[in-house]
């Protein structure tokens, strides 16, 4: 769909990345993601902003795809086992703190990031228990007490990402759940229009502060089909159906990801493709097998 669709290996070594973006989109349908024929209409600005990317996709319209991979496909259980790498013991939207390394620790105790380079904000507060085992205290960590605006969330995020330079920098958006739920149609899509404004704003900013930025753009659930849109959960079977963007703005970047279109992606992925980006490969390495 975009300029460069990876589903092969590449035996060039990769570039690592300084800076690197992780925006979650709460319960955006793979039917209403940029990927959709339809996105077009919700996603103007990043669908062309993407153009002249280096683009990895992953959805039901890829030729790669991408799924949940814990079974209850409700949030919080999703948003630990991304940071954990696998599904984790959480099974509700209640459950404590996550009680295994995330790789936001892992970046932290192998990968010698600092805690003041690293920076969370999200629109929902229990977004706090599935980032960090270890370091919650230490790494920027702005959620509200309970839920606030999105508009409010990324009005943080622009401010955060203009005034230090973050290597890895996580924004939670939740309106678009909140709104579906709700049985919002109109409000589910105007939601879904600001975080084409709102991401292509970052985009921009980010990229005056230079070349080195990738960005993943993803989901935490899916949502059932026709008039099961509104829900989501174990009892939804298809709303465990992602979508994925990674895009990076150098158009030189070459990814050695071994992923097979044979194997569908799943969240499992997602830990070591951000860590990826932070490890240094060997100019003589033919490969590098991180999933």
């Amino acid at each position: 769909m975009f300029s460069i669709l990876f589903t092969w290996l590449f035996a060039t070594p990769a570039y690592a990345s300084q800076n690197v973006v992780l925006i979650t989109l709460d319960g955006v349908r793979h039917q209403e993601s940029p990927l959709s024929p339809s996105g077009k209409l919700c996603w103007p600005r990043l669908r062309q902003a993407l153009t002249n990317q280096t683009v990895l996709e992953a959805s039901p319209y890829s030729q790669m795809q991408i799924s949940a991979s814990n079974a209850e496909l409700i949030s919080l259980p999703a948003y630990q086992n991304i940071f954990v790498g696998h599904p984790t013991t959480c099974l509700t939207n209640q459950c404590g703190q996550v009680q295994e390394s995330t790789f936001i620790d892992a970046l932290i105790d192998k990968l010698t990031i600092q805690p003041s380079g690293i920076a969370i904000v999200a629109s929902w507060s229990e977004i706090a228990k599935a980032v960090s085992k270890r370091y919650a205290e230490l790494i920027t960590l702005d959620v509200p007490t309970d839920v606030r605006s999105d508009q409010d969330s990324v009005a943080r995020a622009k401010t955060l990402i203009g005034t230090h330079d973050y290597r890895f920098f996580y924004l939670s958006l939740n309106d678009s759940d909140e709104r579906a739920h709700l049985g919002d149609w109109p409000g589910y899509l105007q939601a879904i229009q600001n975080y084409d404004r709102w991401i292509t704003d970052i985009m921009t900013l980010a990229r005056g502060l230079g070349p080195n930025w990738t960005f993943f753009i993803t989901t935490d659930h899916g949502r059932g089909d026709g008039k099961r849109w509104t829900d989501h959960g174990a009892e939804v079977p298809e709303s465990a159906d992602l979508w994925l963007i990674v895009t990076s703005f150098k158009p030189d970047t070459y990814w050695q990801w071994p992923i097979s279109i044979a194997k569908p992606m799943t969240h499992d992925h997602l830990r070591p493709m951000i860590e990826f980006f932070f490890k240094s490969t060997d100019q003589n390495q033919n490969k590098r097998t991180i999933l």
